[in-house]
Formats: structure tokens, C-alpha cells, sequence
């Protein structure tokens, strides 16, 4: 079995309904998981299969592409229903997946990495490997280490991995997020480390923020609405780190302008000192 994700948000949608994809293929056919989150409403999720086409957009394991279909019946989930989703995937697929295979995330008992590019397709193993790290130290009692060392990427996908760390922590796991010597969190990787309730970081560690951008935007106002959103969000899960970093991140306009600004661990630490609750010498291991 392999997986493949599409994440597409339609123009004329609901401005506030964005359809999330999650495609698991069998041999020749694939099944879809289709969802959309809404503050207001919750509904299950709807599943249909399909087989592969040759689209142009949505690759999947051995060149195999998928359809991709308008979502009528989209279910609706609030942030909340994101949560249990998230669990539930990782729960429930880890079994089919080896996620030691996985470019990008790495994970041993108490240890997980997620390096290079944050990309869509990079959610699902996230998740999985995420679920078996926690039942791992649920056992043990001790933190999940999870090493960041990102250039960023995708908004969407980090903001999900965020929602299943937040998760996590709410039922009582211990998650310290770290960044190590040498290493970067920039841009969609700082929403992974700001939810974190231990935030590690080596003193010439690198931390950038800069606008928010995803392929699809355009002049459409629809998706203009939903870049505003994401920026927002961005804005919210800095002032759930540090509220006095996140209304310095809002009055210089960095997110809104695309300023492209860094700071070393060590910077941060000294000017905001809750971002980073912990100024170590964290080496990658």
C-alpha cells in the first residue's frame, strides 16, 4: 500500500470550507478520505474510491497519478474534530507504513526529526510516526524530543502537525520541541515549534519569518480570504508561544510584508524570553 495527499481549495467554495484530500492506494485503486474544516460545523468524514488517471496533478507512488474530483459532500470539522482526526490516522495506519523509510522524518523510540521541506505528502508519515513516538513515551514517561532543522514550506501541513502536537499535550504527553546547533526552523516551521510547550534551542540556531505564500493564491478574493486566515493563524500560534514576540511580529508587519526576518536562538532568547524556554546546546543526534 502507498499514499499520496491533495490539499486544492476550489474558488468558488465556501470561504470558510476548505477541502482536505488524504489518498490511500491499494494496488490499482485508490481510496479517498475527504474532509474540510469549518469553525461551526462537524460532520464525518466521507470516503469514495477511485481509480488512477493519468492527472496532471497529484503524483502518487510509481508515477501513478490521482483524479482529482470536485467534493460536493465535503464534510465540515472544526479544530477540534482536526485533533481527533489526526490521532485516529496515526493510530490507526501506523501499522502499514515504515515510517524509518521516509525521506525527511526520522524517528527512533523517544526521537523524532522532521528535516528538509515541510510538503504535503509529508503529513501522513509525520503522523504516523508521531503516533508510534507517543506511545513509546507514554510508557516511559519521558519527552518526546522532536528535532527541527526546516527551511519550511507548506502552511497548511504545518499548521496539522501542529494541531497533533497541540493534541497530544492536552492529553497529558510531554512534547519538547528543539532546534539544533547549526540548525534552522524558518518560516511554516516555526508554527511546529511554537507549539511546543518545551521549546529548546541552541544558542546559533536560526529562526526566519517572513509572509505567508502557497502556489494557489491569486487575485481571487475567495482565496485572498484564505491567506488572510492563514496569516492570522500564523500571528496566533507566535502569541500562544510568546505573547510580546507575536505583537512585535504584528506591529513590524513581518508576516503581512514579507519582510524576511531572522534571528538567532541566542537573539530570541535574551529579547523574548518565553519563545524559547530553553537556551541549550541541543545537539542533532
Amino acid at each position: 500500500m502507498n499514499y499520496c495527499t491533495n490539499a486544492q481549495y476550489p474558488a468558488n467554495s465556501p470561504k470558510s470550507t476548505h477541502p482536505i484530500r488524504l489518498v490511500l492506494q491499494f494496488n490499482d485503486v485508490v481510496t479517498e478520505l475527504t474532509f474540510s474544516i469549518k469553525s461551526a460545523l462537524c460532520a464525518p468524514i466521507r470516503r469514495r474510491s477511485m481509480t488512477i488517471s493519468p492527472h496532471a496533478h497529484v503524483p502518487c507512488p510509481n508515477d501513478g497519478k490521482v483524479k482529482t474530483m470536485p467534493n460536493k459532500n465535503a464534510a465540515v470539522f472544526p479544530p477540534i474534530a482536526r485533533h481527533i482526526v489526526s490521532v485516529a490516522i496515526a493510530v490507526l495506519m501506523i501499522q502499514f507504513f515504515p515510517t524509518s523509510a521516509i525521506a525527511g522524518i526520522e524517528s527512533d523510540d523517544e526521537h523524532l526529526k522532521i528535516g528538509g521541506d515541510i510538503r504535503g505528502p509529508d503529513l501522513m508519515p509525520f503522523l504516523m510516526a508521531f503516533g508510534t513516538a507517543i506511545k513509546k513515551t507514554a510508557a516511559t514517561g519521558k519527552p518526546l524530543r522532536l528535532e527541527l532543522n526546516s527551511d519550511g514550506g507548506d502552511i497548511e501541513t504545518a499548521f496539522f502537525m501542529a494541531d497533533a502536537i497541540e493534541a497530544a499535550q492536552q492529553s497529558g504527553r510531554i512534547i519538547q520541541v528543539e532546534v539544533p546547533e547549526g540548525g534552522r526552523c524558518n518560516s511554516a516551521c516555526v508554527v511546529i515549534f511554537a507549539a511546543g510547550k518545551k521549546r529548546w534551542a541552541a544558542p546559533d540556531s536560526e529562526f526566519l519569518l517572513h509572509g505567508v505564500s502557497y502556489a494557489g493564491f491569486s487575485e481571487s478574493p475567495t482565496i485572498a480570504l484564505t491567506r488572510q486566515k492563514y496569516v492570522e493563524n500564523f500571528h496566533k500560534a507566535i502569541e500562544g508561544a510568546d505573547w510580546q514576540f507575536g505583537q512585535f511580529v504584528r506591529r513590524h508587519g513581518i508576516i503581512e510584508n514579507d519582510l524576511n526576518m531572522s534571528f538567532s536562538g541566542r537573539q530570541l532568547y535574551e529579547a523574548f524570553g518565553s519563545f524559547i524556554t530553553s537556551l541549550n546546546t541541543v545537539r542533532s543526534d
